[in-house]
């Protein structure tokens, strides 16, 4: 693995530790734990440490809407989210970058003080701070003028188009699903609306990414977020997404309830949004290698349209 900063951005990336107001010598790069499409380095200074990560082939706009999103989280002033020192896209073959303050630690140590009744606290209070400020659904992202897509005010609609149809259509021109699943999709997508009727929600911006590998521990304890990908949607779909990894304490779940209560038929969407998650990912396994995942999809699938 590479445990230097590449040549192409080497400059820049210590231009930008100089902007931000840290002169001092850089003492030190290290390796960081693999992971997402981007690699990555700790860079360590006198004064501090940072995340710097970098891409050869990301998409339009990956590092720009990532900072763009860190912002718009810190504008709330309800989450921690990291310090952004700087940014490039990728342009005649220099790789895009970004560098951040080192967000803090992840370890099954340190489970309790990051997922636990803090973390509850802190996405309680980003869901109530932004409930209902947004004119309709959809994500947060900038397009190539600097303008944001425009928002729909339709949930069941914006559930299909943004998390449903892209991996549905593609499992299906890949043949990667059987031919029951397949019935059963259409069956759920003609349901969807019905299935989700006569439930009190507001678009409330979501974090969107919310598992415990995007959770990092301050040296003040404080939870940090991080890889967020924002959208406006029905904040059940978020609280949700924490049981599919089973990582996060009760804690998480009742220091929630205390602050922005859930509503009381909550339980009865659980295993629709579970489904909704799992139909996203299940489209890159094959029948042959998805296991665990098609074992608690297609029963839903079934309990939902037979």
């Amino acid at each position: 693995m590479n445990t230097q900063i590449p040549e192409s951005i080497g400059q820049e990336v210590i231009a930008a530790l100089r902007q931000s107001g840290d002169k001092t010598p850089l003492r030190d790069t290290q390796e960081t734990i693999p992971g997402g499409v981007s690699e990555t380095l700790l860079l360590k200074t006198d004064l501090n440490v940072y995340f710097l990560k970098w891409n050869e082939k990301p998409w339009f706009g990956t590092f720009t809407n990532e900072a763009f999103q860190l912002s718009l989280l810190r504008q709330t002033n309800t989450v921690t989210v990291p310090v952004v020192i700087g940014f490039a896209e990728a342009e005649q073959g220099q790789p895009a970058w970004m560098l951040q303050e080192w967000a803090g630690t992840t370890t099954q140590d340190d489970a309790e003080l990051r997922l636990g009744r803090k973390l509850g606290q802190r996405i309680a209070e980003l869901h109530a701070a932004t409930s209902n400020t947004a004119p309709g659904y959809g994500y947060v992202e900038r397009n190539e003028d600097g303008s944001t897509q425009l928002p729909t005010q339709d949930w069941a609609s914006f559930l299909y188009e943004a998390h449903l149809r892209h991996h549905i259509e593609r499992a299906r021109k890949e043949n990667r699903w059987t031919t029951e699943r397949n019935q059963r999709v259409d069956r759920l997508v003609e349901q969807l609306p019905n299935l989700l009727a006569g439930v009190r929600r507001a678009p409330t911006l979501l974090h969107g990414d919310l598992h415990s590998g995007n959770i990092r521990l301050a040296q003040n304890g404080e939870p940090v977020l991080v890889d967020p990908w924002l959208f406006y949607g029905d904040r059940e779909i978020e609280i949700v997404s924490t049981f599919l990894s089973g990582d996060f304490p009760p804690t998480f779940y009742a220091s929630y309830n205390e602050i922005f209560p859930l509503e009381p038929d909550f339980q009865d969407r659980v295993d629709l949004y579970k489904l909704v998650w799992l139909l996203s990912g299940l489209y890159y396994s094959s029948e042959a290698s998805s296991g665990e995942d098609n074992a608690i999809a297609d029963p839903i699938l079934a309990h939902y349209v037979g």
